[in-house]
Parts: structure tokens; C-alpha cells; sequence
């Protein structure tokens, strides 16, 4: 008992001094960002095709990490569209890790799509620390979101500043708390679930500690539902895609802790 409680103080602190650093960027960042914001614009790539590109991306993505629902991400584009003004500095960064993603989903297609993919990605980090400025979900599925495609680079510590942003919203929102009464009780034990696995499976590649600690959470994780059904058409073989997802970070979890000192 004793020993895990050890253990538990030592994340626990290594959990702070992480936020500290992450905290600190965000400072010189931001200075930095208002130094620059007289002559700083937010453009955005052309919107040519991006209709096509989302189509094919919310409906395959969402299957096995619905950090976005196909409303949600139709609402940021056509406000976008709609929108004569540039988008400020966190919506522009949200749009461009949408966009990134999306171009990402589907390998190959247009020539200087990768190119575009990776200047969405610059875009998005260039503001990332404005993804805690509000405490709302656009910026947690912002930082979740180039989270994810920092992780699928050669260096994946380099997502280790979007999921720390990631865990400290939820935390601040109290996403780890069990509110069923809440109007978006489901967007929200959604969004944390994707955090709950970045987390995880950042910690598993990166051998560092991970920061959620289950004794913390209410929620129940893995779970089964209805709406949770995907993956397959065969109503006679229903794959829990997203739950089998969490169920392989759990043991990645206990694969890290019986590995760490």
C-alpha cells in the first residue's frame, strides 16, 4: 500500500513539474504571439476541395476515435466559409489541425497535399498555446487532435506539450468527473476517453509516466453501448472498436508500470 502510494506521489509531482514546463511555454509563447500580432494574419489554406476531403474523413475517423462528430466539423467549416472576417488565433489553429487531419487520413491523392498537411501542422503549433485559453471543447479536440498527428511522426515525444494541454483542460472541466445530468454528458466522456488513450499511448512510446490516474477518474472507460457499435456491418459480430481501443492502452498502462521503476 505504502509503495503505491509512493508511486502515486511521484506521478503525481512529475504530473505538476510537467504542467509547469508546458505552463511556462505557454507564457513565452504568448508574449512572443502579442509582440507579433500587429503584423501577424491567420489565413487559411484555399477552401477548394475541402468539402471532398471532409466527407471521406468524418465518416471513416470518427469510427475509431470520434474526436469529432460529422456536425461538429461541418460547423467549423462552414462557419469558416460563412465568415467574412479572419477566424482569430485558437479557431484558426483548431480549422488547421481539421484540415491537417484530414488531408492525413488518406495517404497519396493530390500532388502537395503532404506539403499542405505539414503547413496546417506548423500553423496549428505556432498557436498551440492558445488551446487553454477558453476551456472548451474546440480547443481540447484542437490539442487532441494535433496530439494525434504529432504522435504518428518519428519523434512522438513531440506530442507530449498537446496532450499535457489535452489532460490539464480536461481536468480543469472536470471531464474526469461523472456528470450525467450534463446536457453533453456524452461529448464530454468522449472527448476524455481520447485523451485517456493519447495519454496512455504516449506514455508506452515515450517511457514517461503517464498522467490520468484511474484512482482519479469516475467514469467508467471501457464500456459498451449501442451508439458504440463500430466498425463492422455484421449486427451478428458487433466490434467495440473504440472500447477495444481503450481495453489496449489499459494493458499499456500495466505494461509501463511493471517496467518503471
Amino acid at each position: 500500500m505504502s509503495q503505491n502510494s509512493n508511486t502515486n506521489d511521484r506521478r503525481f509531482n512529475t504530473f505538476q513539474k510537467r504542467l509547469v514546463v508546458i505552463e511556462n511555454r505557454f507564457s513565452q509563447q504568448s508574449q512572443e504571439s502579442q509582440e507579433s500580432q500587429g503584423s501577424q494574419t491567420f489565413k487559411l489554406p484555399l477552401k477548394l476541395g475541402v468539402e471532398e476531403l471532409l466527407v471521406d474523413f468524418l465518416k471513416g475517423f470518427i469510427e475509431f476515435m470520434p474526436l469529432y462528430t460529422e456536425k461538429v466539423g461541418w460547423d467549423m467549416i462552414n462557419g469558416w466559409q460563412c465568415d467574412l472576417n479572419e477566424p482569430d488565433d485558437c479557431t484558426w489553429g483548431a480549422i488547421n489541425v481539421l484540415l491537417a487531419l484530414a488531408l492525413r487520413h488518406r495517404p497519396g491523392g493530390a500532388e502537395g497535399r503532404e506539403k499542405l498537411a505539414l503547413e496546417c501542422i506548423e500553423n496549428a503549433q505556432s498557436v498551440s498555446h492558445t488551446f487553454i485559453r477558453n476551456l472548451d471543447f474546440e480547443e481540447l479536440r484542437a490539442a487532441l487532435g494535433l496530439a494525434i498527428l504529432l504522435m504518428n511522426t518519428d519523434e512522438p515525444a513531440r506530442a507530449s506539450v498537446p496532450v499535457g494541454i489535452a489532460v490539464a483542460l480536461c481536468r480543469q472541466m472536470n471531464l474526469h468527473l461523472n456528470y450525467e445530468d450534463n446536457d453533453r454528458f456524452w461529448e464530454r466522456k468522449q472527448l476524455f476517453r481520447v485523451t485517456y488513450i493519447l495519454d496512455r499511448d504516449l506514455a508506452f512510446r515515450t517511457k514517461q509516466p503517464y498522467l490520468l490516474q484511474d484512482e482519479d477518474i469516475e467514469l467508467r472507460i471501457p464500456e459498451s453501448h449501442l451508439c458504440d457499435l463500430l466498425g463492422t456491418s455484421d449486427v451478428a459480430l458487433p466490434l467495440h472498436i473504440f472500447n477495444l481501443r481503450i481495453q489496449l492502452v489499459e494493458i499499456q498502462g500495466l505494461a509501463y508500470d511493471l517496467i518503471s521503476p
